[in-house]
This record gives structure tokens, C-alpha cells and sequence, in this order.
């Protein structure tokens, strides 16, 4: 039996997937970083690796699309409140980003109203260089305005950054 050949292309999605796989295996053992009601994470806002994905590498910036899924206005702030975290055999070590400051300052708002598209977050991890491929979880950390009141509101991937 003749098994046809993969393309480079098909071999790096079936890479890529079995270690997205392998680390939603390992994520009960850690726990959450950052601890949010589970109706306020990944739900009104989500987080997506972009379409052309290309992998990402240390010491580059990457842009992840941010998306809305609210008829409520949500507001971040100027940093669309990024916080990041490295997977160790320790556990989830918080790391800086770079640069610490993000143009223009004030405050993000998302307004149903408006019709506002996807997003995109770009982050620079401060990570040292060491030869490893690096698991980061990035968060973004915002406000939802709901009938009710103000709610904290969430969301978060998983990313893998190879040397």
C-alpha cells in the first residue's frame, strides 16, 4: 500500500496539534495562573492565534485577534491589561512583556453599537534566550458593563514559542 507524502505545510499542522494536545493534557496539573468567574473567561472576549500563522519564535513580537462576543461594552486598558505567564516544572512564572508602555494611552472600548471587527494584541514577551522551546499562557483583562454592573472579564491561549 502506497501511503502519499505529506507536504511540509501538513506536517507542521500535525506538529503544531499534537502540541497543543500534549499541553491541554498537562493543564489540570498546573492550575490557572489567574484565577476569574468561569461565565468572564474566553466567553465575551476571546483570544485566537491569527489565520497566517507562521510560528513564533523568542524574542520577536506576535500579534494575537482579539475578539468581542457581547452585546454589552467592554473596556480595557490601554495595555488591553496583558499579563504573562511561562509554563516551568514549577508551575506558571509571571514574565514582563516589552515594552511596558502602549500607544495611545486610555482606556480601549469595545461598544456594540459600533460594529468594531476583530482586534489585534501585540505582545513582547521578556523571555531569556536558553535553547528551549517556551509554553506561555497570555491573558488579556478587561471590564464588561452589563445591566447588572461591572464585571471583570477574561481571556486567555496558550502559545508555544521555540528558540
Amino acid at each position: 500500500m502506497h501511503v502519499p507524502e505529506m507536504t511540509t505545510h501538513a506536517i507542521r499542522k500535525v506538529i503544531w496539534c499534537g502540541c497543543i494536545f500534549l499541553l491541554g493534557c498537562t493543564q489540570t496539573e498546573l492550575g490557572a495562573p489567574l484565577q476569574f468567574e468561569d461565565a468572564y473567561t474566553n466567553q465575551q472576549v476571546r483570544l485566537a492565534i491569527p489565520p497566517d500563522f507562521q510560528g513564533l519564535r523568542r524574542g520577536d513580537d506576535f500579534g494575537l485577534t482579539l475578539t468581542i462576543h457581547s452585546d454589552s461594552k467592554i473596556v480595557f486598558p490601554a495595555n488591553f491589561g496583558v499579563r504573562m505567564f511561562s509554563r516551568t516544572s514549577r508551575g506558571w512564572q509571571e514574565i514582563a512583556e516589552l515594552p511596558t508602555e502602549r500607544y495611545p494611552v486610555g482606556e480601549i472600548v469595545f461598544d456594540p453599537q459600533s460594529n468594531q471587527g476583530p482586534d489585534i494584541v501585540v505582545v513582547i514577551p521578556d523571555i531569556p534566550a536558553d535553547g528551549e522551546t517556551k509554553w506561555l499562557r497570555v491573558y488579556v483583562i478587561g471590564r464588561i458593563e452589563e445591566a447588572g454592573g461591572t464585571k471583570q472579564v477574561a481571556a486567555y491561549i496558550d502559545v508555544g514559542l521555540t528558540p
